[in-house]
């Protein structure tokens, strides 16, 4: 072993029996919350609508909109935390991606511009809050977060 440190973009390690390695893999990503999410041209906290004022047992699909600005990038990926049930993702009008499993992420680069964006992020529950006591949590919960990888200066 050298204790020499090499960046790697990718590289085969072969380690004979009882040797090991240390590998740093260094994060390139800028992490920025959407913290601002509007239900209505209304200002919402990211929780269960059900908790909501005339939401109490409201089921179908509530549509969130919030917006962001970026001007260098060269990959962007959106991360939702949780949502209570499905999630179908739009990015400046693009076709939807959808989620139902959380966390949630996906590469929406090939839809976001420089300068403003907009995110439309539609969440339908589940028929089960009219029928059951249970209640099902409902609508966009948690951390969203965009990860941006930098265009490289040249």
């Amino acid at each position: 072993m050298t204790g020499e440190i090499k960046p790697l973009t990718e590289h085969f390690i072969g380690l004979d029996p009882r040797e090991s390695a240390i590998i740093y893999v260094k994060n390139e990503y800028e992490h920025i919350p959407l913290n601002e999410w509007y239900v209505n041209s209304e200002k919402v906290a990211l929780s269960n609508w059900l908790l909501w004022k005339s939401y109490e047992n409201y089921c179908g699909t509530v549509e969130y909109k919030t917006s962001f600005n970026l001007d260098n990038f060269s990959k962007v990926i959106v991360s939702f935390k949780n949502a209570g049930e499905i999630l179908s993702l739009s990015v400046n009008g693009s076709k939807e991606k959808t989620g139902v499993l959380f966390p949630f992420e996906t590469d929406i680069t090939k839809y976001v511009k420089k300068g403003e964006n907009i995110m439309t992020a539609k969440v339908t529950n589940s028929t089960a809050v009219r029928f059951t006591s249970a209640r099902p949590k409902s609508g966009l919960m948690g951390k969203v977060t965009l990860k941006i990888e930098k265009q490289e200066k040249s």
